[in-house]
């Protein structure tokens, strides 16, 4: 048993160390931008 102040009591250093890596790229991922949405290469505007 291994105690942390984040996630309390793990089974291991190795699931704390999961944990960890988990959290981390949760937060990595929700800073990045959706990519569902393709936006064309270029825009072609008409001039009036």
């Amino acid at each position: 048993m291994y105690q942390t102040k984040r996630f309390g009591l793990v089974a291991s250093k190795q699931e704390y160390l999961m944990l960890c890596r988990a959290e981390h790229t949760r937060k990595r991922l929700a800073k990045k931008k959706p990519t569902g949405q393709r936006l064309s290469a270029f825009k072609v505007h008409k001039n009036k």
